[in-house]
């Protein structure tokens, strides 16, 4: 598998001879308001997308982990082909049909496409009742020959859930989605570097991709916190291999 991050939560995704774009934010730099009650002002998003968008040649399927506007905005939905392959918890299936997408799949529990199977899995997008007011957010294991089982965590924080999926699947390559994003009161509503620690002990062997950064402008966390974070509690160089932290634009490949 391949996995070339642009931003945030956006990225390409090369399994098992499919090309997915995931969970595609695509407005240009500063374009769109803050996210309301959050700790800062700033606007979104904080940086460009690290390609020519006008020269993407989108691939056929799209997978959007839950319809929030920092995973599926206005200019995805403008740019998108409305014959695009989009996978999709159930309860965004509708809202996708009526922006006029006319290839929806829903992933109730799991679905295949080709030699790929996508499995669903529960994410929490915070904590009591933030969580509620967040909605529903999942995550998805995918599986196929000659690939390492890969999971995407999705928008959630570190639950009995998540565990009992690193538990059951044991994927060889996460890509999880921290930041710690955080509104003005409450507790985190991403992965936070805690969290992303106990994925690592939790499942020794799986390379970490950390995603969901620098990119908006609630999410606390950094790239270079995530860094010092690790050098600091993980000491160990062979440990800290197993976390990945792309640059935007950049490319990873995993056997």
């Amino acid at each position: 598998m391949n996995y070339q991050h642009l931003r945030h939560a956006t990225g390409i995704l090369w399994y098992g001879g499919l090309q997915i774009l995931v969970d595609p934010m695509l407005a240009p730099k500063e374009s769109c308001p803050p996210i309301r009650n959050s700790w800062n002002s700033l606007r979104n998003p904080r940086v460009d997308l690290p390609l020519d968008l006008a020269s993407l040649q989108l691939p056929r399927y799209c997978l959007v982990t839950h319809l929030h506007l920092d995973h599926f905005d206005e200019a995805a939905k403008n740019r998108l082909p409305k014959d695009t392959h989009l996978i999709c918890q159930p309860e965004d299936a509708e809202r996708f049909e009526k922006m006029g997408f006319s290839r929806v799949m829903p992933v109730t529990s799991q679905l295949t496409v080709d030699s790929v199977t996508i499995r669903r899995v529960p994410g929490q997008h915070g904590s009591g009742g933030v969580a509620e007011l967040m909605g529903v957010s999942s995550g998805y294991v995918f599986s196929a020959a000659n690939e390492p089982t890969l999971y995407i965590t999705g928008d959630t924080v570190f639950f009995e859930d998540l565990e009992s999926t690193l538990d059951r699947y044991k994927p060889g390559v996460i890509i999880a989605f921290g930041g710690t994003a955080q509104f003005s009161e409450g507790d985190p509503i991403t992965l936070t570097p805690d969290d992303l620690l106990e994925i690592h002990h939790s499942l020794p062997g799986a390379r970490i991709i950390c995603v969901h950064m620098d990119s908006i402008n609630h999410c606390r966390t950094t790239r270079d916190d995530l860094k010092r974070f690790l050098a600091l509690r993980l000491p160990d160089s062979k440990s800290r291999d197993s976390f990945f932290i792309p640059a935007d634009g950049e490319t990873l490949e995993f056997q």
